[in-house]
């Protein structure tokens, strides 16, 4: 498989271009058989759908049919003749008339038409295309003429009778009073309506009647299942669809079956009730139609061939002339300049992509030979540089070697100031410690100098809230003492009145006396509270003015630790601020470390770099001479 996708690609573009206007074709005549073949099954399809639109009109065309014979049978039921030979059962009467208008009748009618007379409860009266026939039973299969007589009510449609199914138009006969002397039937075979439609060698018909009812043994018929087979163009035509299945299947709905060149459509026949009486099968030779389709697709495709292969003719022709011979003039310069030939040109005047490859090709060999000639001058001019960049290289070793000396030295020095300013980062950091105990025992001892001045204030507050108190007891004791006197006096004026009594008074006289005693022992207890109360209230004065004396000793104390601890704070953030500068210097010194370290090892890189350069220099010697020798080859 890679040998032939190798051999493919080697191909020429000719062969290319052929190879790929014949796929074209063949995927032209592929498309084109395959939409002509798409169109004759749209046709077929569009052939089998107006067929079956036909056949349901059929079924329309022999109602409507059977409306036109109701409307004929009416005419006749409404003659004053025909109800009177009814009316007297007189046959006589009514023979010549009927015939007479039965000749009429089938003269202008398109089809032949029967007519037939009937009188209650169902029997034959008249049959006018055969009047020796009459006075038959009609009741057990010839339920519309029971109907008709009964109801008195005319109907129009399908119905199987003697002969099969019939298209039937039937009217009543009604007398003056309103009773049914009879009926009236004006109807055609339905066989005859098929012959009309049938067209020898394209439309062949068959029909079969479904046996609802008993009517009549003909051994000489076809039966299959309970279909009857009344009316048939071609026997042999038919044999493939002389099946149950199929006319069952045709009973329900239109139906269809091929076999060859034969397209059989089968489809229900309704009576005048709606009821499937029938089936109608159709037989399509389709020999014409599809020998007319085969022609237009060979047609078709003979034609979309030649088109195809005139179009592949002159996209090769057009594509050889405007692309091909261009592009081998293009690969012929190509070629060359290859070779080393850079006095060629490429001479097309197309001013298509193939021109605007042309003339940059053109271009490119004009580049070309400005590049070269570039370079020839460029390894020139390397070769003078090269003898310079050995000097430099030379000179840049040895000022290198001198810079890494002095750098040594000065790396030497800086770790010396690193470690003395470790140890001054060191101390400081002791004294930073150190200054932050004190700060925090100072601002310790500020707190417990504000708890005891807040305790002082606490205290004289709820000494003011004592001597209140004492005010308001003072009070309530005098107001005792008030009463203890008016006591005594009431207790005096009961004495009194004691005393005035006599006897009689002596009882309340114990009780003054007793009441007296209690106001003198109230006013002396009352007199020590007041004494007492007076003591307390001098103590108190006392605490208040020893408190205040303490609030001013503290509050000096407060003040002097308040001012240290601001002392101290702003000698710790001292201390901080010498810490960090101490560090930022001890930092910076070691970044300087670092970067003396970093400036020796690229003066080393410096050094190896003078090294290679030198080594370089040797190499583009060699290079520019090899430049010089390719160059030579090429022809300007």
């Amino acid at each position: 498989m890679k040998e032939f996708f190798h051999k493919l690609t080697s191909v020429s573009l000719s062969v290319k271009i052929i190879g790929f206007s014949l796929g074209i074709l063949m995927v032209v005549l592929v498309v084109a058989s395959y939409n002509a073949i798409n169109i004759v099954k749209d046709q077929e399809r569009l052939f089998i759908k107006n067929e079956e639109k036909n056949i349901k009109g059929l079924q329309e065309d022999m109602d409507q049919l059977a409306k036109q014979y109701l409307s004929t049978a009416l005419a006749l039921a409404e003659e004053n003749i025909t109800k009177e030979a009814m009316r007297s059962r007189n046959r006589e009467l009514l023979i010549p008339y009927a015939q007479k208008l039965f000749k009429k009748i089938n003269t202008y009618a398109p089809e032949p038409i029967k007519i037939h007379y009937h009188i209650p409860p169902g029997l034959s009266f008249l049959r006018v295309w055969n009047p020796q026939k009459w006075g038959d039973d009609l009741r057990s299969f010839r339920r519309t003429v029971v109907q008709v007589q009964k109801t008195g009510q005319p109907i129009a449609g399908i119905e199987a009778g003697r002969a099969g199914l019939a298209i039937r138009g039937i009217a009543p006969v009604v007398d003056e009073d309103g009773s049914v002397l009879g009926s009236v039937e004006v109807f055609s075979s339905i066989s005859t309506h098929a012959k009309e439609v049938a067209l020898p060698g394209f439309r062949d018909v068959a029909i079969f009647r479904k046996e609802i009812v008993k009517t009549f043994n003909d051994k000489s018929s076809i039966n299959i299942g309970n279909f009857k087979l009344i009316y048939i163009t071609k026997d042999e035509i038919f044999k493939p669809v002389f099946s149950e299945d199929f006319l069952k299947k045709a009973e329900r709905e239109i139906s269809h079956y091929r076999q060859e060149h034969i397209l059989y459509i089968g489809a229900p026949i309704k009576d005048y009730s709606g009821r499937v009486t029938g089936v109608w099968i159709s037989a399509l030779n389709l020999s014409a139609f599809e020998s007319a389709q085969k022609e237009i697709i060979y047609k078709n495709i003979i034609s979309t061939a030649i088109l195809a292969l005139l179009s592949a003719l002159l996209i090769f022709w057009h594509t050889k002339r405007t692309v091909i011979q261009p592009l081998r003039a293009c690969l012929v310069a190509v070629d060359k300049v290859a070779e080393g030939d850079l006095d060629t040109e490429v001479k097309i005047k197309n001013k298509d992509e193939i021109g605007k490859l042309a003339h940059d090709i053109n271009h490119m060999i004009h580049n070309l030979r400005n590049l070269v000639a570039k370079i020839q001058q460029g390894s020139d001019n390397i070769e003078k540089a090269e003898n310079t960049l050995i000097d430099s290289s030379e000179r840049l070793l040895d000022v290198s070697q001198k810079a890494q000396d002095k750098i040594t030295i000065l790396v030497d020095s800086s770790q010396g100031n690193r470690e003395r300013i470790t140890q001054l980062a060191s101390a400081n950091e002791q004294i930073t410690s150190t200054v932050q105990n004190v700060s925090q025992n100072v601002g310790e001892t500020v707190t417990m100098l504000q708890q005891v001045t807040e305790q002082v204030e606490n205290t004289i507050g709820v000494i003011s809230q004592l001597n209140q108190h004492f005010a308001k007891i003072e009070e309530v004791v005098a107001f005792i003492s008030q009463i203890a006197d008016q006591t005594n006096l009431l207790a005096l004026n009961a004495t009194i009145e004691a005393a005035r009594a006599g006897e009689a008074g002596k009882g309340f006289a114990v009780v003054a006396n007793e009441v007296k005693e209690l106001a003198r022992q109230t006013a002396n207890a009352t007199e020590k509270i007041v004494n007492t109360i007076q003591n307390l209230h001098h103590l108190v004065e006392g605490s208040v003015e020893a408190v205040h004396k303490v609030d001013e000793l503290v509050t000096p104390l407060k003040e002097m630790a308040e001012n240290m601890a601001v002392a101290m704070e702003q000698t710790a953030h001292a201390a901080q601020e010498i810490n960090l500068q101490s560090q930022g210097v001890l930092d910076s010194t070691s970044n300087c470390f670092c970067h003396l370290d970093e400036i020796k090892k690229v003066i080393h890189e410096v050094m190896k770099a003078a090294e290679f350069s030198n080594e370089t220099a040797q190499r583009l010697r060699k290079l520019s001479h090899d430049l010089q020798e390719t160059i030579s080859k090429f022809k300007m």
